[in-house]
């Protein structure tokens, strides 16, 4: 089938072909070929009883039998070459859409971070009074366009919100874009300090790994059997150690998401916590830094911290939950 052609342009060529094909794929040609030659060679053996009469002459099918095989020789070997042709013409036009998709999705996958990027940038630039309002937003353009980033089907992208309490962290206001259910959960880190998703939050964002249901060695880390997912990546959305949140996406599959996948949802949680960053002044960055280590402190002394040091600033809190 020609590159250019659409399905259904030329239906009899591409039968022909397509059943050309199959007889290749079943050695048909081959088979035939070497049937036919092992006939034609029968034909000339004089001796041979049940193509010769008594006499040794040969009998009166016998010269049909070996003009039909001798045409039978070339054509078989010729129709083989021609399949082989198709066939590597075929392999070729698929290798050629496979490239071009994923040149779609490369350029589908640079616009949706230039659009975070983009975004970050005029928020970064606006007087204090409207980036509260805005890096709100900006949660909503992030995972619209996180969704966009990977090219599996029915992907679902959220953002988490982290907020920082006496008692512990908590993952939650969870906003998303993708599959029609939306993301309901809510990790409390004073409810199971062992949680993956700490782990996740406290290493280091380039380590976040893909999860698959099918991986033995992290059955725990999701009710698989409750999920209509198979598969995540979640990123801390985080900078110079300050945790602003949790970037996910999920896929309905094991294998859907891939490294491609992951390395672009990284790309987003960075750009998303350099904007964080950028749009918050200085000592609220600090203050927010300060309240991690505090807890931190308080959940591996021996006493409990002072009320001083227990209680989270309210403009930290303000912006850890935009």
């Amino acid at each position: 089938m020609s590159e250019t052609s659409t399905p259904g342009e030329h239906p009899v060529r591409e039968k022909f072909f397509g059943l050309l094909l199959e007889l290749r794929e079943h050695h048909v040609f081959i088979l035939g070929t070497l049937l036919a030659s092992l006939v034609s060679a029968l034909t000339f053996l004089p001796y041979y009883p049940t193509i010769v009469d008594a006499n040794g002459q040969p009998l009166q099918g016998t010269i049909v039998v070996r003009v039909v095989s001798l045409i039978l020789i070339p054509v078989l070997a010729a129709a083989d070459k021609v399949a082989d042709w198709q066939a590597k013409k075929e392999s070729t036009a698929a290798l050629a859409e496979e490239a071009r998709k994923a040149q779609q999705t490369y350029q589908h996958s640079i616009s949706s971070l230039l659009l975070i990027a983009n975004r970050g940038a005029d928020i970064a630039h606006e007087t204090p009074g409207k980036r509260k309002t805005q890096l709100r937003d900006l949660r909503t353009v992030l995972v619209t366009a996180t969704h966009g980033l990977s090219n599996a089907a029915q992907t679902r992208a959220t953002y988490y919100t982290l907020i920082i309490t006496e008692e512990g962290r908590i993952l939650g206001e969870p906003v998303s874009h993708g599959r029609v259910e939306e993301s309901t959960t809510i990790w409390e880190e004073s409810k199971d300090r062992s949680h993956s998703v700490w782990g996740i939050m406290d290493g280091e964002d380039v380590n976040a790994p893909i999860v698959r249901s099918t991986d033995e060695d992290r059955k725990d880390w999701a009710d698989w059997d409750q999920k209509k997912y198979k598969s995540f990546i979640s990123v801390p959305v985080k900078a110079h150690g300050v945790q602003f949140g949790m970037l996910s996406l999920n896929a309905p599959n094991s294998e859907d998401l891939t490294e491609t996948d992951r390395m672009a949802v990284l790309v987003a949680a960075r750009i998303m916590a350099t904007t964080l960053s950028l749009a918050l002044e200085t000592n609220q960055l600090k203050e927010l830094g300060d309240s991690l280590v505090k807890l931190r402190a308080r959940q591996a002394g021996p006493f409990e911290a002072t009320g001083t040091e227990s209680k989270l600033d309210s403009v930290g809190s303000s912006a850890a939950g935009q």
